[in-house]
Order: structure tokens, then C-alpha cells, then sequence
């Protein structure tokens, strides 16, 4: 990557999804501004400062007039008054956004126009008729809850043109060509800053403070952000609270109770806030602000809106690009190409501005991967258009009729049963047990397969358990460990209908391929090798430690045998101390904690301040050892910051990882994909 790419990300950039093509621009010390071939028309450079204008009520509004005329096709000035939905003109949100492409209208064409404030629903009609009544060519009307008295309107009144905002026009029903609805895909910028979100958490843990989930938009923003976030880390924490509780005339204009939800997140662990409701989603602004976390903002760059004492905790926005959306069909009817149905606005993520330090390269490259993906269609956000509705096309519940290979893992259309049998070193293993099951629970969330785990307590049951399994009907049976491989070959041999997962069981490439058997293997030695490295390079004393289970299963002996030989690498005359728990029967090798602790704390009165935990619960130990004595911990297989426990994970150095829980995940949505492949994978 060079260093203008490097540079340019750090700085902020504006990621926007287009049907047609991409152009960012940034400048050094100015307000970046994005320039995007829409699906409608070429987008206006967004304003850089909101015009101040006087404020409406439901029955007075206030009229910005301009002097000159301006550009338009027609080359006449056209009457354009806009009605709020009940969030307030000035809500540094949606309404707002709308109001400055108007006001863009009125300062680039020279058009007349007028907003009239909505206090309350029930004046929705009136407040449009007014503008009928004094004659206005161009009526926007802002919101999903406005729908139904736009179209009202709109077909009383043929020679009046309508732009609903945020308004889906039903296509099985005949197109009103007066009316132009300007939606989103809202589920698309949600994802993405729901991909940037779990991205730079340190938590593993998030939040979303949201509207009522009976207005679809909200709801696919806010289901996006999830989908987005678990993306990134299937394990990561997604807390989302929908303000349904409350009339619609409260559940956007409710600051108080978004600062309360979201501050109740931050407590339960949540390093970034989104925000997607009006005032009401502004409340998780102010708590963010308030507690020195992340916030996310929507619909405009919150950024330039939400005020100077808050915007410093801004991340990001997921953005509707609002004032560019309305202001671009204004164009079209001076144009005279006003088109009537559904108009596509672009969506995107605004620039980080302040936290741009918060966003490294990697976590750009995975915002620009989900972009690309959404762009190319490989990567499918998997939110149903509004609450109760089927799911899309290729995800799970969805039609995949037209998805044979669908991306979200679901091409047969069935629902599986996967059984998992662990080794012995038991479900909660905070390690590979666990790991493995954890793929195993994301099918069951995201596919909707039915899943169930044995844990295995001893070696002599290793069939019996994957037996259960197989009389009980399963499709795919996972088994985890070296150990358990020739129960799983034998298995596999005799059933050749289920597909079995062999987590870390190499598959001989010298004997016939059984082909519903995948070996989920890694190069352990590399990943001990990389850690050794790092070990060696931040001793201080000049000696390190290993903490290993038994040497006779080849993947712990590459582990550690790796990280001595990168220590080695570094420093030809390190001491490394490697000990194995070879001394006892395979059932306690990888269970036994206190070994693996007491044997670490004698590493570490022989000067070791590196310790490596290898080895299931027994290497657990080690870290406890660390945490004890105030020495760093090296972890294995998983990230076990997020796994061994609050008092331990402020050890850890690091952790040499096998990715177990997307490995065994993607070989489930192969079986569902039909690309199911035996042999190593």
C-alpha cells in the first residue's frame, strides 16, 4: 500500500456506495466533499455549513426567497415548499438534510421556497393542502409515515409534482408519474458502519439507540448495523434497543431516552454507540460524549449538525445523502425528466473528521472490502425490507430460487442439523472446544440450522457420542481434535451420507479422499513461530516459557516447537523454556489448569516474562501464572482476550491464533452451498 493511500485513509474517507461508480476527494484542512454519479442524476457538492432559516409551526410557515433565478432546464422558477415530518425542521438529522437540498434549489436555481413544520401527524393532509392551495409547482414531504397523504395528494392533484422522501412506492400497483419516491438502501450503510464499529471496538461489544422498528428504514439501518458488525466478529456483542414503546409522535423527538438506553449500553460494556432515530438517536451522542466512547450518527455527517460540544465523538454517520437526493430531482423537473416510482439515492460513511486516528489501514481495508462486496453483489447485508417480512434473496428464510450458490450460505434452501462432539477438554474450554462451537452457533443464528453439542469426558466415548449423532438423523457431525481423528475417518466411512468436519485432523493425502470427510487443518508451527517472535523481541530478562499439552498431537507440538524456534530467530542465545504435560493420560493433558499454572510460575522464577499457554485448560494455567506474578502471556488458538476472563486478559501479550470459528462456519455454508469439498481444507 502506498503512502498516499495510507495518508488518504487515515484522514477520513467518505465511502459511498453508487450504482455506477465511486469518486472520493479530500482535501488537506477542508471539509471533505464527495462526488458520485447517483442512479438519477450527477450529485451536487454537499454544502459545508447548514443555512440558517426561520422556523415554521403546523399552521405559519417561513418563505426563503431568492433574487435571481437560477440554471434549471426549464429556465423557470418553480414554487417548492416542503413539510416536515414531526422530528422538527432542525432536527441535525432528516428533516434538516431535506430542507438544505430545498434550500440548495432555492440558492443554485432560484426557486421559491417554503417549509411548514408538522407538530403532530393528524396534520399531515392540511399541511400539504396549503401548499396546494397557494400554489406550489413542487411539494417534498419528508418521511415513511407521510406516505400514505403524499400519494393522497398526489392523486388529487395530477399537475403538482411530489417528491417522498424516504417514501417506497409500491411497484406492484400503478405508478403514480407525479410522484417520486427517494429511498435508500438503507441496510447497506448500516452494515457498513456496522463493519467499522466491530472493527475498531475494543470491547467486542456495541450498541444501537434506535427509532421504532415499525418504520422499515429504521429497522434496516439498524438490523444492518448487525449484520454488519457480526461480519466482522461472529462473537462480538451487538446491543440494539428500538423505541416502540411510545406513540410515533414520541419515538423520533425523544433525546432523553436515547442519552438513558445508550448510557445503560456503555455500561454493559459498549465502546461504540449508533445512533438512528432523529433527536432521539442523538441521545446516544450525548451519552457517548459523556462517557469518552464512539458514536455513530445517521441519515447526514452529524458531524457538521449535531453541535460543537458533541461532534468530537463522532466516528462516523451512516449517510443518506439527503440534500443531494431531494435537490437532484428538483433538477429533473426543471429538466423536464422527472421521473415518477421509486428513485434510488446513494448511500454511505461519512468521513471520520476527528477520530480519524481511531481507523487504521486495516480497518479501512475491511470498510472497502464490504463496499466493494455490496457494490459487485458478493456481499449481501441480509435484512428483510421492514420487520416480519421475508429475508432477501440467498440468506437465510429468504427465496433462493435465483441463488443456487447463494452468498449468505443457504443454496439448499434446507435447514441442517449439526451435531458437535468435543474432545476432552470440554465445551467451555475458553479455546478450542469452545472456538469450534462457536462456528457450530453461528449457523444456528445465521442459516437457522438446528445445533447441539456432547461434550466428551472421556477418549473411550469418542464413538459412542458421534454414533448419537448419526442415529439421531444429523446431516453434518463436527469433531474437534487430533484425537478424535480416526473415530471421525471410521465414522465418515460408514456413513457416507453425513458430512463430517475434522477440526485439526489432517487428512492423509497418500489414502483415497473420503469426500464427506473436510479436515480443518492450520500451520501451527507458523503461528508459534510469529508469537515466538514477538516474545523474544519484547523480553526483557532474555527468557521465555512455554506451557504445552502433550507432544504426542502433532498440532501442540508445532505450536510450541514454532515459537521456540522464532525466539530463536531473534535471539540465538535466548533461554526458552518449553515443558510438556506428556506425564499424564490423554484424558488430563489438556484439563489440568493447576499444572499448567504451577509449571508457569516456575518458568518465571527462572527469570521467564514471557509465558505461552498451549494447551486447552492446562495451558490456561500459564495465564493465570502471568496475571500472578505481572508477567506477560502469550494465548492460543482463539483470541483469548475476549475468552479467559476479565481479570486475566490484562496479561495477555497476545495470542497465536487458528480462525476456528470462521473455518468450521464456512464449511457449514459450503454443505449448504453444495461446494462441500473432502480432504484438507
Amino acid at each position: 500500500m502506498s503512502k498516499e493511500r495510507r495518508l488518504f485513509q487515515r484522514a477520513g474517507v467518505f465511502t459511498v456506495l453508487s450504482m455506477l461508480t465511486l469518486s472520493v476527494l479530500t482535501a488537506c484542512g477542508e471539509t471533505p466533499t464527495a462526488t458520485v454519479i447517483a442512479p438519477t442524476a450527477t450529485t451536487a457538492a454537499a454544502p459545508t455549513a447548514t443555512t440558517a432559516v426561520a422556523q415554521a409551526t403546523a399552521t405559519k410557515a417561513t418563505t426563503a426567497a431568492t433574487a435571481t433565478t437560477g440554471t434549471g432546464g426549464t429556465g423557470t422558477k418553480l414554487k417548492i415548499g416542503l413539510v416536515t415530518d414531526v422530528g422538527r425542521l432542525n432536527d441535525k438529522s432528516f428533516n434538516q438534510t431535506s430542507w438544505e437540498g430545498v434550500q440548495q434549489a432555492g440558492s443554485d436555481l432560484g426557486d421559491e421556497i417554503k417549509a411548514i413544520e408538522t407538530t403532530d401527524t393528524k396534520d399531515y393532509d392540511k399541511n400539504i393542502q396549503q401548499f396546494i392551495s397557494d400554489g406550489y409547482d413542487v411539494i417534498v414531504t419528508v418521511g415513511f409515515n407521510m406516505g400514505e397523504a403524499t400519494i393522497a395528494a398526489a392523486k388529487a392533484n395530477p399537475t403538482v409534482k411530489f417528491i417522498g422522501v424516504d417514501q417506497f412506492q409500491d411497484p406492484t400497483l400503478p405508478t403514480l408519474p407525479n410522484l417520486a419516491g427517494l429511498v435508500f438502501n438503507e441496510d447497506e450503510a448500516g452494515y457498513l458502519v456496522g463493519v467499522l464499529a466491530a472493527s475498531v471496538s475494543k470491547t467486542a461489544n456495541i450498541g444501537a439507540v434506535c427509532g421504532t422498528d415499525d418504520v422499515p428504514p429504521v429497522w434496516r439501518y439498524c438490523e444492518g448495523y448487525k449484520n454488519g458488525a457480526k461480519s466482522v466478529n461472529p462473537n462480538i456483542t451487538v446491543q440494539v434497543t428500538y423505541h416502540s414503546d411510545v406513540d410515533i409522535t414520541k419515538t423520533f423527538v425523544d433525546p432523553e431516552w436515547g442519552k438513558t438506553t445508550a448510557l445503560s449500553m456503555i455500561d454493559k460494556g459498549a465502546d461504540v454507540v449508533f445512533g438512528a432515530g432523529g433527536q432521539t438517536g442523538n441521545g446516544a451522542i450525548y451519552a457517548a460524549t459523556e462517557r469518552k466512547v464512539l458514536a455513530i450518527g445517521v441519515d447526514a455527517d452529524q458531524y457538521f449538525t449535531i453541535g460543537d460540544e458533541y461532534k468530537g465523538s463522532l466516528l462516523s454517520s451512516a449517510m443518506k445523502l439527503l440534500t443531494p437526493g431531494v435537490f437532484n430531482i428538483i433538477k429533473d423537473v426543471h429538466a423536464g425528466t422527472f421521473k415518477g416510482g421509486n428513485n434510488v439515492g446513494t448511500v454511505g460513511v461519512a468521513p471520520y473528521h476527528d477520530q480519524a486516528a481511531a481507523v487504521s489501514a486495516d480497518v479501512q481495508a475491511k470498510v472497502d472490502a464490504a463496499t466493494k462486496g455490496i457494490q459487485d453483489g458478493s456481499v449481501k447485508t441480509c435484512v428483510s425490507p421492514a420487520k416480519g417480512s421475508p429475508a432477501p434473496a440467498g440468506c437465510a428464510g429468504g427465496d433462493t430460487s435465483t441463488t443456487p450458490t447463494a452468498g449468505a450460505g443457504t443454496g439448499t434452501g434446507t435447514k441442517l442439523k449439526i451435531g458437535l462432539v468435543t474432545d476432552v477438554g470440554r465445551l467451555n474450554d475458553k479455546s478450542f472446544n469452545q472456538t469450534s462451537w462457536e462456528g457450530v452457533q453461528q449457523a444456528g443464528s445465521d442459516l437457522g440450522d438446528e445445533i447441539k453439542a456432547i461434550e466428551t469426558t472421556d477418549t473411550k466415548d469418542y464413538d459412542k457420542n458421534i454414533q448419537q449423532f448419526v442415529a439421531d438423523g444429523y446431516n453434518v457431525i463436527v469433531t474437534v481434535g487430533f484425537n478424535m481423528g480416526e473415530a471421525t475417518i471410521a465414522a465418515a466411512k460408514a456413513n457416507p451420507t453425513v458430512k463430517f468436519i475434522g477440526v485439526d485432523q489432517f487428512q492423509d493425502p497418500t489414502l483415497p479422499t473420503l469426500p464427506n470427510l473436510a479436515g480443518l487443518v492450520f500451520n501451527e508451527d507458523e503461528a508459534g513461530y510469529l508469537v515466538g517472535v514477538l516474545a523474544a523481541s519484547v523480553s526483557k530478562t532474555g527468557n521465555i516459557g512455554a506451557v504445552c499439552g502433550t507432544d504426542d498431537v502433532p498440532p501442540v507440538w508445532r505450536y510450541c516447537e514454532g515459537y521456540k524456534n522464532g525466539a530463536k530467530s531473534v535471539n540465538p542465545n535466548i533461554t526458552v523454556q518449553v515443558t510438556y504435560h506428556s506425564d499424564v493420560d490423554i484424558t488430563k493433558t489438556f484439563v489440568d489448569p493447576e499444572w499448567g499454572k504451577t509449571t508457569a510460575l516456575s518458568m518465571i522464577d527462572k527469570g521467564a516474562d514471557v509465558v505461552f499457554g498451549a494447551g486447552g485448560q492446562t495451558g490456561n494455567g500459564a495465564i493465570y501464572a502471568a496475571t500472578e506474578r505481572k508477567v506477560l502471556a502469550i494465548g492460543v488458538d482463539a483470541d483469548q482476550y475476549f475468552t479467559i476472563g476479565d481479570e486475566y486478559k490484562g496479561a495477555l501479550l497476545s495470542s497465536a491464533m487458528k480462525l476456528l470459528t470462521p473455518g468450521v462456519f464456512n464449511i457449514i455454508k459450503d454443505v449448504h452451498a453444495d461446494t462441500f469439498k473432502g480432504g484438507n481444507n
